[in-house]
């Protein structure tokens, strides 16, 4: 465990230690140092094993969040409510309290954390690089998985956290990077265009290809990961976000050449994918307004994150998605422009 020296690691390794050894009734290691999952599960989110044959569930790879001790309970009790209604989800092994190290100002980690079970062997993402031409029957896969949730009854759902709503969620990060000026204008438009509440729907928040395990192409094992933002909200508010990480996947290619092929495909991609959505038996219809408006509110908020990580001088973590972002100036202006587009209307 001496090769843990990021204070994150290090109380996501106490947790796991600590919740364990609490199942098995002896004192338990961990057979390398947790590694952390970017893209994936989640900000503060660890891979890590046991050093030892271990019974199930606690033989498998699984996932540790290091968190705040809200969060963590919030998530298992996500993973209850899903569970409870037959939706697909990984067990929650443990929720635990860690003691962060002392040293521990500016880790991911708060003094809790959130144990999972993995899931299947591979994400979505891995899936469409290893089986190309079973991309359209992967990503409608998950876009029928998508609608499936968003059937599920929302009454009973866990509640959100305090100051949780999007649009002063948007308020308080702008204000916090001190960057709210440069984004008035667009703010403005959000509230003089907000268009009636559609119907209470659970939304997962993230989903994103990276956030879907499955075994090889078989979307029978389909298993959603990462709940962590999941909330209750419109429809087309969740839906909006995963056609905007459809559009902008250019901005995560390191080649110019494959960066200019994603463009010509990508509306190609989410257009594909809210098809093969309403398709899916049951979904209720789309209200296109409250898609175009939360359409515009993600563009808004990715652009005002790409301002705030530039002005810190980088992301703000390992888990900060635009850390990822390649070429993130011309990426701004290609959200600008698509702010744009859905507010013309």
């Amino acid at each position: 465990m001496d090769l843990i020296t990021d204070a994150g690691a290090e109380v996501a390794a106490a947790a796991v230690r600590r919740a364990a050894s609490a199942a098995l009734g002896h004192d338990v290691d961990l057979a390398e140092p947790p590694q952390a999952l970017v893209g994936t599960f989640g900000r503060g989110a660890y891979a890590w094993r046991l050093d030892a044959a271990m019974p199930p569930p606690w033989d498998a790879p699984a996932v540790v969040r290091v968190t705040s001790s809200e969060a963590a309970a919030r998530e298992a009790a996500w993973h209850r409510f899903l569970a409870g209604r037959v939706y697909a989800v990984p067990p929650v092994l443990a929720v635990v309290g860690a003691e962060a190290p002392a040293d521990a100002e500016g880790s991911a980690g708060e003094g809790a954390a959130i144990v999972l079970a993995r899931g299947p062997e591979l994400s979505l993402m891995e899936s469409l690089g290893q089986s190309p031409m079973a991309i359209p029957q992967l990503l409608r896969s998950m876009a029928e998985a998508h609608a499936r949730l968003h059937q599920v009854a929302a009454e009973g759902a866990p509640p959100s956290p305090a100051g949780a709503a999007p649009l002063a969620a948007f308020d308080a990060a702008v204000e916090e990077a001190g960057i709210a000026a440069a984004f008035a204008a667009e703010r403005a438009w959000l509230d003089g265009h907000a268009p009636p509440s559609g119907p209470a729907t659970v939304c997962h928040g993230d989903l994103q290809p990276a956030a879907m395990r499955l075994d090889g192409d078989d979307t029978t094992t389909a298993v959603l990961v990462n709940w962590s933002t999941a909330l209750v909200a419109d429809a087309e508010y969740d839906l909006a976000l995963t056609l905007l990480m459809f559009w902008s996947a250019p901005y995560l290619a390191e080649g110019m050449g494959q960066r200019k092929m994603l463009k010509t495909v990508r509306d190609m991609i989410t257009d594909g994918y809210l098809a093969a959505y309403e398709a899916t038996e049951g979904v209720s219809p789309l209200d296109q307004d409250r898609l175009r408006y939360w359409g515009a509110f993600h563009a808004l908020r990715w652009s005002a994150a790409l301002a705030a990580a530039e002005r810190a001088g980088g992301p703000a973590d390992a888990w900060d998605p635009v850390g990822l972002v390649q070429h993130p100036a011309s990426y701004r202006k290609d959200l600008a422009r698509r702010f744009t587009r859905l507010t013309r209307s």
